[in-house]
């Protein structure tokens, strides 16, 4: 993992943490009402944005660049039509 390389541990720590309880709160809000699909979904949006700290990380804070901005947005579209139309 490139922030461990680079010894931006806190980093992660802060998002993990930020993408659960982004996933506690999603499903103590929506569980209640849509069930099992409303953990699902704010699983999938958790780790989306879990994926978007560590893009912004790994290029604004490190400086490294692994994929173009167009290319990471364009993988992260084609999940959430997938994970949509699953539903069906």
């Amino acid at each position: 993992n490139i922030e461990i390389y680079n010894k931006k541990n806190k980093y992660m720590a802060v998002f993990t943490v930020l993408a659960a309880l982004v996933n506690i709160g999603g499903n103590y809000l929506l569980i209640p009402t849509y069930g099992y699909y409303a953990a699902a979904y704010t699983t999938l949006l958790a780790y989306f944005m879990l994926a978007i700290l560590h893009y912004i990380l790994s290029t604004h804070i490190l400086k490294i660049s692994f994929y173009r901005l167009k290319d990471f947005l364009s993988v992260i579209s084609y999940n959430i039509i997938a994970a949509s139309d699953s539903r069906k």
